[in-house]
């Protein structure tokens, strides 16, 4: 799919003052947000997507479970398949070098599951208005390969209580 790069462009983060406090305080914790309501196949090229823009951090692994042992994520032809095809557990891993127009964004990590996809990230200040704009616009490059998608934010380890104020700064944003 191909992405016209104006209208990313143009876009704005209204809601910056809503969404400040989940970002830019470094609080210890590393908060998720959750691309669910996906089919396994926009699982698999959603990751694949994503990969193509950045890299892994060190030598992530992933358990395989044909194997019975570790494997290097980077030796695996299509991890996210994998996955989805029971040849290896969920796994997590570091992306650095992820760029949106021509913004940086702060570490983030991405997991793969059969559930989907999830991101988490340490608060902080290099998480300013300009880094939550490219996630924003990350974010709704990933809606536009996956239109049903429910994409929220959490506290680390409150899946089930989604944060409102993100959920309203994000709808604003792709409207």
């Amino acid at each position: 799919m191909v992405f016209d790069t104006k209208f990313f462009v143009e876009r704005s983060m209204n809601n910056w003052p809503d969404v400040k406090h989940l970002f830019a305080t470094d609080d210890g914790s590393l908060p998720d947000i959750y691309i669910r309501n996906i089919s396994h196949d926009q699982t698999i090229e959603i990751y694949d997507w994503l990969m193509k823009r950045c890299k892994i951090t060190g030598d992530a692994r992933v358990w395989s479970i044909e194997k019975k042992q570790e494997v290097l994520i980077c030796d695996l032809i299509d991890p996210a398949e994998a996955v989805i095809d029971e040849k290896v557990e969920a796994f997590m891993h570091g992306l650095v070098e992820l760029r949106v127009d021509s913004i940086e964004l702060p570490r983030l990590a991405v997991t793969v599951s059969k559930e989907g996809i999830s991101f988490d990230y340490r608060m902080g200040a290099e998480w300013t208005e300009r880094a939550v704009l490219a996630l924003f616009k990350l974010l709704h490059q990933i809606h536009l390969l996956a239109p049903n998608a429910r994409i929220f934010q959490t506290d680390e380890g409150y899946y089930s209580q989604p944060n409102h104020e993100f959920s309203n700064a994000f709808k604003s944003y792709i409207a």
